[in-house]
């Protein structure tokens, strides 16, 4: 029976441990990686810095896409009022006590996979970020406290499955830094196999890259990796994060 590991890591710490094993083969291969190890680290100090302004425009245009298209019930700690008997008894005019009403919203985990196979194309891949983007305006607009973290997992061969979740600093949100962790090739391809490398040097048998999460956190909206043609446009970005709404939060569509 394998063993199941599971680490909690901050960004800081994940770029540490792919500096320590760079993964810079096949250094041609710019189609594929997007870049060198030294562009990707590069990239990860300044932010994608390319195409983030138009990245912050497909979100914003999004964000009011999913205003329209649907709206975030309230959940109530205590719903109604109550009847108080001891009123009655006592002569009192008014039996009904009215209880305040305080919103209660859960922390909402958005999780990410990182990971992504060779056939997926670069703007599937740009439409799910700008997607997610999206989702961490409108739900915090919404006012719920959230939880932004990227996912990277791996089967161990029969040693069980290794996983790690990194947490993507939030307050302030740098639009730089989550369009290169979501848009770029080379976030993955080079520092998470990179991070794969260093995994190879100090643990057991690591294997190969998973593409699903087989449970799922409570309170969690959760992206996997892409698969066929997902995303293929931003319409269908935004159909797929209405969908997703709409079956793991209490939501229904406007009138």
């Amino acid at each position: 029976m394998g063993t199941v590991r599971t680490e909690h890591l901050n960004l800081t710490e994940f770029i540490a441990h792919a500096q320590e094993q760079p993964y810079d083969e096949d250094a041609y291969l710019t189609s594929f990686f997007g870049g060198t190890f030294e562009d990707a680290l590069a990239a990860f100090k300044t932010g994608l810095l390319v195409n983030t302004d138009q990245f912050e425009l497909d979100a914003d245009r999004l964000f009011n896409a999913l205003a329209e298209d649907t709206r975030i019930d309230r959940k109530y700690a205590v719903a109604g009022d109550f009847f108080d008997v001891g009123r009655i008894a006592e002569g009192h005019p008014e039996v009904w006590i009215k209880r305040k009403r305080t919103p209660v919203k859960p922390i909402i985990n958005i999780l990410a996979q990182i990971g992504f196979t060779g056939d997926i194309r670069t703007h599937q891949i740009y439409n799910r970020g700008v997607a997610i983007a999206a989702l961490v305006k409108y739900l915090g607009n919404a006012g719920y406290p959230l939880n932004l973290q990227l996912l990277i997992n791996f089967h161990r061969n029969r040693y069980g499955t290794y996983t790690a979740y990194i947490d993507f600093p939030s307050d302030p949100l740098d639009i730089d830094l989550l369009n290169y962790a979501l848009t770029s090739r080379m976030f993955y391809r080079r520092l998470g196999f990179s991070f794969n490398n260093w995994l190879r040097r100090t643990s057991a048998a690591i294997d190969y890259g998973q593409c699903y999460l087989h449970t799922v956190p409570q309170d969690t909206l959760y992206f996997p990796c892409i698969e066929g043609y997902e995303y293929d446009t931003l319409d269908d970005a935004r159909a797929r994060i209405t969908a997703l709404l709409d079956t793991q939060l209490v939501t229904h569509q406007t009138e």
